[in-house]
C-alpha cells in the first residue's frame, strides 16, 4: 500500500519543492515506507511513499508523469480484480504493478475507470493542460483521504496533518468535537467527511472530486441504490453454495502478499470464520496463518459479566485443532493499560476515537505482526453486519408485518428448540406483545430525543448547538434503534457512510505506522453486494440465529462454538482493572 499527498496552485508556485517537503516530513517520522517518490510541476506536486506489501510493489513507479499525455498520477491502492484488468487492457506484463494498471485503466476508460477497480484505493490525477485536479476513493472508503481547498490553492494527502502543516492557520472545528462527544454509543461522527478541523474533509465513499481555477465539485460515482449487483438466490442450498463462494473469494483476494498474514483472532464466528477460510487457501502453499488474541492479565470475577466469556484461550485452542498451520500467540500487554500509549494512538490517528481501550492493542498486535514478517493483517470487524448478521426479533416481525403466518410459527419453533430452549407459547407471547408495540412506534411520528448520555458532559455543550439539526442525517437511525430493524431500513443503514469512512481512516494510519495492511474480508465490496441480495430469512433460516455461520458454515467451526449461545466473547475484559491499579497517576494526568 501507500501513503499519498500532494498540492495544486492556480499560478505557478515557486515554492512548491519546499510545501512538498514540509508535507513529507510528517510521513517520514509517521509512516514505516519502503520508497517515497516525488514529481514536482509549476502548478503541482504529487508524492507517494510505498509500502512492499506485494510482490509487485517495488516495481511501483508512483507518482506517474505521462509528459506526452500531459498528466500526473498517484495512487494508494491494491487491486483485487488485477487478472480482470489485466486483460481487459491487454497489459501483456503479469508483474505490471497495481498502480500502473489503475493508469492504464484511466487512459482507456476515463473517469469510468472508478467504476472498474475494485480493492482498496485512494486516487489523484492532474491534467497540466486544463489545470484540472480530479481526487477519488473507493466505495468503501478504505483507504484515508482529506482535502483542503481554497481559491488558490488545493491539498490533499492521506494524513491529516500534512495539511495542517502547510496550512497552520486552520481553525479547529468545534462543531465537529461536539457532534462526536454527543453521539451514542460507537458513532463517531454526524457529517460524513468533517473533521476537526474547520475546511479540511474527508473524501466520502464512493465520490470524486475535480478543482479547476479554484472552483471545488463533488461527484458520485458509485451509489448503493444503483449500483449494487444482485445475486440470484432461489433457496436456502443455493445461498449456502453462493455464500462459501463469495466468501473464499473476499479472503483468498486478502491473502495476496510477498509477505506472511496475520490475523487479529477471537472465538467469535467473524474472525474464527476469515481464519478458517484463509488457513485453507495458505495451506495450499505450505503458508502459516499467524494469530493473536488479547487474553486477561486479571481475570475479573464472572458474576460481574455472566453473558460474557471473558477469555477466549481454550475456544481459540479448539480452533486452532482444526487447523494446524494457525500458529497462535496469547497476548496480554504485560497488564499495561490502554492510556499507557494513549498519546501515541492519538498522533496517528489525528482524529478523537472510542474505543480507547482496544486501539492500543491492536496496534501492537500489528507491530507483533510485522516483527514476524506478516504484512497482511486480518480481521472480521464489520461481520456483525454481513457474515454474521441475523437477528431473529427482526426476520419474525418481518414476517408478522406481512402476515406470512405458517413461516412465522415455524421460524419461532426452531428458534425455541435450535438456538435457545424455551417454551414455544411463552415466546408467542412476549413477540406478540412487543411486535404490536414496534408498530405503534414506526406508526407515530418518533421525535428525536435531545439527549446527553456522556456523564462527563453538562447541559453547557448544547449553547449555540441544533442537536437536531446537526444528527438529521442519522435520525432515523437513532429513533428506530430500539425496535427491530425493516427490511427497507437494512441497506440504507448497511451504508451509512460514517463507519466506512472512520474504519477506513484509523485502518489506513495503524498499517502505515506498523508496516502493515490491514484487510477484513467480511467488508469486502462483494459480500456486502451478497448480503443485500440475500432474503432476510435466511439470514436466520428455519430460527436458526445468525444462520450463514450457525448453519451454512457450521463445518468450518469446532462444535462448541454452534452450541455456545447466546454469550459472546468480551475482548479486553480486564481493561478496568489495568486502569485501577494505576488510577490515581492517570486521574492526576487528566484532572
Amino acid at each position: 500500500m501507500s501513503a499519498i499527498w500532494g498540492i495544486c496552485t492556480t499560478k505557478p508556485e515557486k515554492n512548491m519543492c519546499s510545501i512538498m517537503e514540509t508535507m513529507s516530513s510528517l510521513f517520514e517520522t509517521r509512516c514505516k515506507l519502503d520508497r517515497t517518490q516525488h514529481k514536482i510541476l509549476s502548478h503541482a506536486g504529487f508524492s507517494c511513499g510505498l509500502q512492499f506489501i506485494t510482490k509487485e510493489a517495488p516495481m511501483e513507479l508512483l507518482p506517474i508523469h505521462d509528459k506526452e499525455q500531459k498528466l500526473l498520477f498517484t495512487a494508494d491502492c491494491i487491486l483485487d480484480n488485477r487478472e480482470e484488468l489485466l486483460a481487459a487492457l491487454h497489459i501483456e506484463d503479469p508483474s505490471t504493478p497495481d498502480g500502473s494498471i489503475a493508469y492504464a485503466a484511466y487512459l482507456n476508460y476515463g473517469l469510468d475507470f472508478l467504476k472498474k477497480l475494485r480493492g482498496l484505493f485512494s486516487i489523484a490525477i492532474y491534467h497540466e493542460d486544463t489545470d484540472t485536479l480530479y481526487i477519488a476513493t473507493d466505495p468503501l472508503s478504505q483507504r484515508s483521504l482529506y482535502y483542503y481547498s481554497t481559491k488558490e490553492s488545493f491539498c490533499f494527502s492521506t494524513l491529516i496533518d500534512p495539511i495542517r502543516k502547510v496550512h497552520p492557520h486552520i481553525p479547529k472545528n468545534e462543531l465537529y468535537l461536539k457532534d462526536f462527544l454527543l453521539a451514542p454509543g460507537m458513532l463517531p461522527n454526524v457529517f460524513p467527511g468533517d473533521t476537526p478541523y474547520q475546511g479540511i474533509y474527508q473524501m466520502l465513499p464512493g465520490h470524486y472530486l475535480t478543482w479547476c481555477n479554484g472552483t471545488l465539485s463533488s461527484h458520485c460515482y458509485w451509489n448503493p441504490q444503483k449500483d449494487l449487483k444482485k445475486h440470484p438466490i432461489k433457496n436456502a442450498a443455493t445461498c449456502k453454495k453462493q455464500f462459501i463462494k463469495v466468501y473464499g473469494s473476499c479472503v483468498t483476494s486478502a491473502l495476496r502478499t510477498n509477505g506472511e498474514t496475520a490475523i487479529c483472532l477471537s472465538s467469535g464466528f467473524d474472525s474464527s470464520s476469515v481464519a478458517a477460510l484463509a488457513s485453507q487457501e495458505l495451506q495450499k502453499e505450505s503458508k502459516t496463518l499467524y494469530s493473536f488474541t488479547y487474553v486477561p492479565y486479571e481475570h475479573p470475577s464472572n458474576k460481574e459479566m455472566d453473558y460474557f466469556i471473558l477469555d477466549e484461550t481454550e475456544l481459540v485452542k479448539e480452533l486452532i485443532k482444526l487447523y494446524p498451520n494457525i500458529s497462535a500467540e496469547f497476548l496480554n500487554n504485560e497488564g499495561k493499560h490502554c492510556f499507557e500509549d494513549f498519546d501515541r494512538i492519538l498522533e496517528i490517528l489525528e482524529i478523537p476515537f472510542k474505543a480507547f481501550v482496544n486501539f492500543p492493542n491492536l496496534f501492537e498486535i500489528y507491530n507483533q505482526a510485522r516483527k514476524k514478517g506478516c504484512k497482511v493483517v486480518l480481521n472480521g470487524q464489520f461481520g456483525n453486519s454481513t457474515v454474521s448478521y441475523g437477528d431473529i426479533q427482526t426476520t419474525l416481525y418481518d414476517l408478522y408485518r406481512h402476515k406470512k403466518w405458517f413461516s412465522f410459527y415455524g421460524y419461532l419453533s426452531g428458534y425455541c428448540t435450535k438456538t435457545v430452549p424455551q417454551s414455544r407459547k411463552q415466546a408467542l407471547k412476549e413477540m406478540l406483545a412487543y411486535f404490536k408495540h414496534a408498530d405503534q412506534c414506526y406508526k407515530q411520528t418518533r421525535e428525536l430525543k435531545q439527549e446527553i448520555s456522556n456523564p462527563f458532559l453538562t447541559k453547557k455543550i448544547l449553547q449555540d448547538y441544533s442537536f437536531s439539526e446537526r444528527f438529521e442525517k442519522v435520525a432515523d437511525l437513532l429513533k428506530y434503534q430500539d425496535l427491530p430493524e425493516l427490511r427497507e431500513h437494512r441497506q440504507k443503514s448497511l451504508f451509512s457512510p460514517n463507519p466506512y469512512m472512520f474504519i477506513g481512516a484509523y485502518e489506513t494510519k495503524l498499517g502505515l505506522a506498523s508496516g502493515v495492511v490491514i484487510r477484513d474480508p467480511t467488508r469486502d465490496l462483494r459480500m456486502l453486494e451478497f448480503c443485500c441480495s440475500v432474503p432476510l430469512e435466511y439470514f436466520t433460516h428455519k430460527g436458526i440465529v445468525r444462520w450463514l455461520m450457525r448453519g451454512a458454515m457450521k463445518d468450518y467451526f469446532p462444535s462448541s462454538y454452534i452450541s455456545v449461545w447466546p454469550r459472546y466473547g468480551l475482548q479486553n475484559a480486564d481493561w478496568h482493572l489495568r486502569i485501577l491499579k494505576d488510577w490515581p497517576t492517570i486521574r492526576k494526568r487528566y484532572e
